[in-house]
């Protein structure tokens, strides 16, 4: 009663009344003022934003096509020469290629090949920050020429470092290299019209990157021509065109596989060091005189065995980088050339180890099968609709 009594008596003015409903409505006023001030801000900025990465977009796009063309164009007036690359003088296609490579140096290399397994390919050394680093090089090196032929004893593989007046200063012999004939710019190369690969990893520099190529018009067998450019070029031109120094961009092909990305730091995660193998005499003597084994890649069968950006990814490959620590067996991978072309680079002596293949009776020929690395049980997933409980329901229903 004491309380009710108190409020009874006390008495507010209608002063007091008029202010703090003004004060009310100017918070109410001020508060929707501020939320649409916000809510028009967040949008301006993200239509901002959205314009921002649109003409980003548009200007990455018209770089890439602008790379695309010159590549194209390029290797069509490289195609137009067949008389002269045919000539017996290496020094005519040196003068040419390093001519061109002058001429446009985000292009890597440009090369020759034929089907008798035989290339001559120029690096320029010039062409990205760490090509010097992944192919040995010195500061003072400014082309390093690569011959291939078949021999023998297989195939063998010739580095020539030369500095910027092409005095020679290192040869380099390497045995067991890549047959030019097993990839895919060569196999594809068609007269007329020229062929793209997907990204793929280079060898031995272990660099990833794209060729363009074609077939020469010749009379003595199938040779191509092409122009290689290496994923760096592309990260180098994502990371020129970034929309603020906290965006990522990333440049991915139709089928959703990583290209390039504007994240220098953008790495696989290292893996765990692992502890070498106690080996007996006989063994550690059979790992030294053992090559460098070469080993099949997959593109797109992850998590077992895909690449990132032509690198090779998935649990094979990692497998067989924690052997090659404990044991200091090392594995050259080969991959872009898909399924069918790696079995036939396996079958025709280009490859030493085939991964991923199921030990089925179709597939007994092929050699001597390894214990199983993984087991991968296959289900068959349907809609609601259908009810197929073998493969063979799905061939009748096909």
């Amino acid at each position: 009663m004491q309380g009710w009594t108190f409020f009874k008596n006390r008495r507010i003015s209608i002063k007091s009344i008029v202010i703090f409903l003004f004060i009310l409505v100017a918070l109410i006023t001020s508060s929707i003022a501020i939320g649409l001030q916000y809510y028009h801000s967040k949008q301006m900025a993200r239509e901002q934003a959205k314009v921002e990465y649109q003409m980003l977009a548009e200007s990455v796009s018209d770089a890439v096509t602008d790379v695309s063309d010159d590549a194209i164009a390029t290797v069509k007036y490289l195609s137009h020469l067949g008389s002269i690359l045919h000539s017996p003088s290496k020094d005519v296609i040196r003068s040419i290629f390093t001519n061109v490579l002058k001429d446009n140096p985000s292009f890597y290399s440009a090369f020759i090949g034929t089907d008798k397994n035989y290339a001559y390919i120029i690096i320029n050394l010039d062409s990205m920050s760490d090509v010097r680093r992944k192919n040995n090089a010195l500061k003072q090196d400014r082309w390093l020429i690569i011959e291939r032929s078949a021999d023998s004893d297989g195939m063998t593989q010739y580095d020539y470092f030369y500095d910027a007046n092409f005095n020679l200063r290192k040869t380099i012999k390497r045995k067991n290299v890549f047959s030019p004939t097993l990839r895919s710019w060569y196999i594809n190369a068609k007269r007329g019209s020229v062929f793209r690969t997907e990204p793929y990893l280079f060898l031995p520099e272990e660099v990833t990157g794209i060729t363009y190529s074609t077939e020469v018009p010749s009379d003595k067998g199938k040779v191509v021509v092409g122009i290689d450019f290496t994923l760096s070029h592309f990260n180098k031109l994502l990371q020129e065109n970034t929309v603020s120094d906290v965006s990522h961009n990333f440049l991915y092909l139709p089928s959703g596989e990583l290209v390039a990305s504007s994240e220098p730091s953008f790495r696989q995660l290292p893996l765990p060091k692992s502890k070498p193998l106690v080996l007996t005499e006989e063994e550690q003597k059979l790992i030294k005189n053992t090559p460098i084994l070469r080993v099949s890649n997959k593109e797109n069968w992850a998590p077992i065995d895909f690449t990132i950006s032509g690198r090779p990814a998935g649990l094979i490959p990692d497998l067989l980088y924690m052997v090659g620590q404990s044991t200091g067996l090392e594995f050259d991978f080969f991959n872009g050339s898909g399924a069918q072309g790696l079995q036939q680079a396996y079958s025709s002596g280009g490859l030493d180890i085939l991964t991923s293949v199921p030990n089925t009776p179709s597939n007994q020929g092929l050699g001597v099968f390894s214990k199983p690395l993984f087991k991968s049980p296959f289900v068959i997933a349907v809609s609601d609709s259908k009810h197929y409980q073998k493969l063979q329901d799905l061939m009748v229903n096909a």
